[in-house]
């Protein structure tokens, strides 16, 4: 057929549309696609070790079976026990504050010396302003809860999608390469470029920002300081974000601390937070992350944040990746351009 005779045109509106129905079919499984997707690279390793041994089927029911123990296990004990201290500290929260806004809190007296606070001295207007609060979480935990089923199949069809994701692994990458309008090296060094990038942000930072929300947990239990679980998995999502870090928890706590008139339990929080937690970043990221994602820190701090915008949490990887994988296609369209020049 000629490319400008009607047939042509015709079988081209045909298969744009076929697409686009498509698209809309798989649109609301995306986000599960790339959670498998993701899961996939960082396990595949492992499932071409078992591959050799198993073959395809059973070595990708293995991976599956591990992601399931090694992930997904330990996320629900830790979703319980966030769970629980969350409403532990909804309602310890009244009073604590109503301890901490005192007259006879010198931090207080000296502050009313330069702003009116006579508002958060009176019980009523704070009780008031709690109540408020407590309908919004109310309602906020009444939508999580609802969403609970929700996420659940979710995370089947994930798991569902992992395990032909790497049974058929060899297929579905020979695919996309012929799939690609690039040049057998510049699918490779795609490719290359995206498992760098997946393996630097998950493999790197997922781990630097675990032992992190685990140590500043583990320092909050030892002080006494009420939901070290919940503050330690606050500190884990902040370490994930670049020029962010777990910082911004401890040291308000550490600032509460000595408000409260907890002098030593504030310096010993202090020299915790700088000495190991601080210091594990220094340590490890160049060990585990370095250069490999070869992205400048202000583009991962905006992908980061743009992916986690329009992806949710799973854009902590996709953002980066994203980025990675643009400026790679970029990279290959300057290439062919000076082929042709």
């Amino acid at each position: 057929m000629n490319r400008f005779s009607p047939r042509w045109v015709a079988l081209w509106i045909v298969a744009l549309v076929a697409v686009y129905l498509c698209w809309l079919m798989i649109q609301p499984f995306l986000e599960v696609i790339l959670w498998a997707g993701v899961l996939a690279i960082v396990s595949f390793p492992l499932n071409a070790r078992l591959r050799r041994r198993f073959g395809p089927a059973t070595s990708a029911a293995l991976t599956t079976t591990g992601v399931v123990v090694v992930v997904l296990i330990p996320l629900i004990f830790v979703g319980f026990s966030l769970g629980n201290e969350a409403a532990k500290a909804a309602r310890s929260l009244p009073a604590d504050i109503h301890g901490f806004l005192n007259a006879d809190n010198p931090i207080i007296r000296k502050l009313g010396k330069y702003v009116d606070i006579s508002p958060l001295l009176d019980p009523q207007f704070v009780s008031e302003q709690l109540k408020s609060l407590a309908g919004t979480v109310a309602a906020k935990t009444a939508g999580i809860v609802g969403g609970v089923v929700g996420i659940t199949v979710q995370v089947f069809l994930a798991l569902f999608a992992l395990y032909y994701l790497l049974r058929d692994s060899g297929r579905i990458v020979q695919s996309l390469k012929q799939w690609l309008p690039l040049s057998h090296e510049q699918s490779e060094a795609i490719f290359l470029r995206t498992q760098q990038v997946i393996s630097a942000s998950l493999n790197g930072v997922l781990v630097i920002a675990g032992i992190q929300g685990m140590l500043g947990s583990l320092g909050f239990l030892v002080l006494g300081i009420s939901s070290p679980i919940l503050w330690g998995v606050i500190m884990f999502f902040l370490a994930m974000i670049p020029m962010v870090g777990a910082f911004v928890v401890w040291i308000p706590a550490a600032l509460w601390l000595f408000a409260t008139g907890h002098w030593i339990k504030g310096v010993l929080l202090t020299v915790w937070g700088l000495g190991v937690i601080g210091m594990i970043d220094n340590i490890l990221r160049p060990r585990m992350v370095g250069g490999k994602t070869r992205l400048h820190e202000l583009v991962v701090f905006f992908s980061v944040l743009g992916g986690l915008q329009v992806f949710g949490i799973l854009g902590i990887v996709v953002g980066p990746v994203l980025v990675a994988v643009t400026m790679g296609v970029l990279e290959a369209l300057k290439q062919a351009e000076e082929i042709v020049q």
